[in-house]
């Protein structure tokens, strides 16, 4: 029963953080869930305890997706994998981590399986490392536009495959 609990608080959090991105906290969180704070802190001692679970349960997931990913075609290889990216993108950027004051251990803990995303796009496309640095500050401006619009993100990310292949 407990790990059941502290697994939903997991699962949530990572769904609310993706989703509601900067609008996400605690408070929220407890809301959606029907306990209290409280619980939430009987689980995870701090924030930064929670946030570490929520990175593990996230790229868990996207480590899991990719691995079974399977297709010859390499446009849908590059298209799913530019999806994950930009899923990463909504959960690794800067104003998350200003705004929910974490520790550098979480940052760097999550930019670093962010950056092994990107790099397994790179492997697929064939991208040289100079190649690679050009398009991820291409890719990256993007997202981040998209993260403001996310209804066109269907649209640029088809044609940023485009560019890629």
């Amino acid at each position: 029963m407990n790990n059941d609990i502290r697994s939903l608080i997991i699962k949530e959090s990572a769904n609310s953080l993706k989703t509601d991105g900067l609008k996400f906290s605690v408070d929220t969180l407890s809301a959606k869930l029907k306990i209290s704070k409280k619980t939430v802190y009987k689980y995870f001692s701090s924030k930064q305890e929670l946030a570490i679970a929520v990175y593990d349960y996230f790229y868990n997931d996207v480590n899991g997706r990719i691995s079974c990913f399977t297709s010859e075609n390499l446009k849908d290889k590059v298209l799913f994998l530019l999806n994950v990216y930009f899923e990463s993108s909504l959960m690794t950027h800067d104003e998350i981590f200003n705004k929910y004051a974490l520790n550098d251990s979480v940052r760097s803990y999550a930019k670093g399986n962010h950056i092994k995303v990107w790099n397994r796009i790179c492997s697929v496309v064939g991208l040289s490392d100079e190649t690679a640095e050009s398009a991820k500050i291409i890719v990256d401006g993007a997202f981040k536009e998209l993260r403001n619009n996310a209804q066109a993100s269907e649209k640029v990310i088809g044609f940023l495959v485009d560019c890629l292949c």
